[in-house]
């Protein structure tokens, strides 16, 4: 029999004992449950790095298991904490974009579990840790707590979308933020259809050519294009970082 995964992010550090507070809440909840630290590295209230990095594990795991996402600079405020089942997998965490839920996900307010008397700082073991526990180990969504319809959106942006101008395709985009390698990610997801000998970028300027397929496809310190293993476009720096920032626009053209 397959154990109850719980996956757990957050931007908590190993400094303190914040994590191994998460471990035994979980295994306190569910002792057969495995937990995977997905990582506590993230900046501190960086919720778009948070997202970021949500959106692209989640796919990841294992059908059942549970993402918790604590990157939650408004602990103990009035924004809701939330649970959802997302392809079938769930998602545990606040109410603020942290979180990849879609418009096709059933999302509850967590009333199941609250926070014990006194404590209003750390609802990662209070009430996430232990709610993800569950729902792995099989709880109906329902009994978390109240259905809700409108959450705060992801925020990751929507994927840039290609358009077709004559020969070829256009895809104009923006940065969403960067690893930890200082390497530039974009909304630009490059299908599998695209012939990526023939794509090129044209916006930033500085970063304008073909795609590559690897970093070492060009000097130490030269600006490189190509997809990332998320199948994003990024833009990075062979064994550097670049400067982009979020926001910046991105054009890729590609054949039609």
């Amino acid at each position: 029999m397959t154990r109850p995964l719980v996956a757990l992010l957050t931007d908590f550090g190993r400094a303190d004992s914040y994590v191994a507070e998460m471990h035994r809440a979980v295994l306190h909840t569910v002792p057969s449950a495995q937990v995977l630290d997905v990582s506590h590295d993230l900046t501190p209230y960086d919720l778009d790095g948070a997202a970021l990095v949500a959106e692209r594990v989640v796919g990841e795991l294992p059908e059942g298991a549970a993402l918790v996402v604590v990157c939650d600079p408004g602990v103990g405020t009035a924004r809701a904490r939330i649970a959802a089942s997302h392809q079938g997998r769930w998602l545990v965490g606040p109410d603020n974009g942290t979180l990849p839920v879609t418009a096709d996900d059933r999302v509850h307010r967590i009333e199941c579990r609250m926070p014990r008397e006194g404590v209003t700082t750390f609802d990662g073991r209070e009430v996430f840790a232990p709610t993800a526990a569950l729902l792995a180990a099989g709880l109906d969504l329902r009994l978390v707590g109240p259905r809700v319809r409108l959450t705060v959106p992801s925020r990751v942006p929507a994927d840039a979308t290609f358009e077709r101008v004559g020969p070829h395709r256009y895809a104009r985009g923006v940065v969403i933020g960067r690893d930890r390698y200082g390497n530039a990610v974009t909304n630009i997801r490059v299908p599998a259809d695209v012939d990526r000998a023939t794509a090129e970028v044209l916006e930033p300027e500085s970063f304008a050519g073909p795609l590559r397929t690897n970093y070492g496809a060009v000097p130490i310190g030269a600006r490189v294009a190509l997809v990332g293993s998320s199948g994003r476009l990024e833009l990075s720096v062979h064994r550097g970082a670049t400067a982009l920032v979020a926001g910046e626009e991105v054009v890729l053209r590609c054949d039609a």
